[in-house]
């Protein structure tokens, strides 16, 4: 009685160690899993350069997506543009029009971050606008394109 109390107690151990205790291949599974849901980006043209000699100089807009928690973010900063008014415009396809997707007041330093999104299917392409203002000419970031 006693070795069988002895030896069921074992399995338990074990059967607990083993269910508690994630395998290589469960993890290598899920890992994959969790790639496949993650949406890719990628930069898809770098910003403008500066205008032309003689005419107003344009802001410097860096950016980049971010992939945190889950979501994904365009984020960045302004060049001398504190708590500023950035339009953040997506396009569905490569001809077609930039829509507004969001107006985000930069912070206290010139950062900005607005919540975007890739499609289940295709693309979508991001940037960031800021408009004219303090002698400077409107000034956009880099494109960013987003998928699956």
């Amino acid at each position: 009685m006693r070795m069988f109390r002895m030896l069921t107690a074992g399995l338990a151990a074990a059967l607990a160690t083993v269910l508690l205790v994630p395998g290589g291949a469960a993890q290598a599974r899920d890992r994959e899993l969790r790639h496949e849901l993650e949406p890719r980006y990628r930069m898809s043209e770098p910003a403008p350069v500066t205008p032309p000699f003689g005419l107003a100089p344009s802001r410097r807009v860096d950016s980049e997506v971010v992939w945190r928690s889950g979501r994904l973010y365009l984020r960045g900063d302004v060049e001398e543009y504190s708590r500023g008014l950035v339009l953040v415009q997506r396009k569905r396809c490569e001809g077609c029009d930039w829509k507004r997707h969001e107006v985000v007041t930069s912070g206290r330093y010139g950062w900005f971050r607005s919540r975007i999104s890739a499609p289940a299917k295709g693309s979508d392409w991001w940037r960031v606008r800021v408009r004219a203002s303090g002698g400077y000419v409107t000034s956009y970031s880099a494109v960013w394109e987003t998928y699956y």
